[in-house]
């Protein structure tokens, strides 16, 4: 029976996934059992020596990881493009205090924003009054005459 499977192609295969046939890809399986069966000299000794290598593999011991080794091995290892950003709001949400804090410090800057803002005098009737007052003077100063002006906008001013 003929078979697809090269010489290099099986040499790979050993190097890959061992001498073990149960470990080869299954769609090579039997190309490769049959290869190896041929009796060819080198592949013979291919086969002994990923045999040997095998079994000083299956003899070692597996070292074993503490899991907070292993959480610190994930997190390097894929590391997320958000890791920074999640990393804040961890650091957020992680508050050593009490919530009412910062929940205070934003409600007393929003009520001291919204203070200033309604207490502070309308500008915007005075600036107006300055614009009607500028143009009445630039007639006035063609006509010849002259008009309050800037004594207006004071005036204007200290009445609110």
């Amino acid at each position: 029976m003929e078979t697809t499977m090269t010489k290099e192609r099986f040499l790979e295969i050993l190097d890959a996934y061992g001498a073990d046939s149960r470990r080869w890809p299954e769609s090579e399986r039997i190309d490769a059992l049959r290869f190896a069966a041929s009796g060819d000299a080198m592949i013979m000794e291919a086969v002994a020596e990923a045999q040997s290598l095998d079994a000083m593999l299956d003899g070692a011991a597996v070292p074993t990881l503490s899991p907070q080794a292993m959480a610190r091995l994930r997190a390097h290892a894929h590391p997320s493009p958000l890791a920074p950003l999640s990393a804040a709001i961890h650091k957020l949400l992680q508050w050593q205090g009490p919530i009412w804090q910062p929940a205070g410090a934003l409600a007393a800057s929003l009520i001291l924003g919204l203070t200033l803002g309604l207490a502070s005098p309308d500008y915007a009737s005075s600036l107006a009054a300055l614009g009607e007052t500028n143009t009445e003077a630039a007639d006035s100063a063609a006509s010849g005459t002259t008009t309050q002006g800037f004594d207006l906008f004071l005036d204007t001013e200290n009445t609110l």
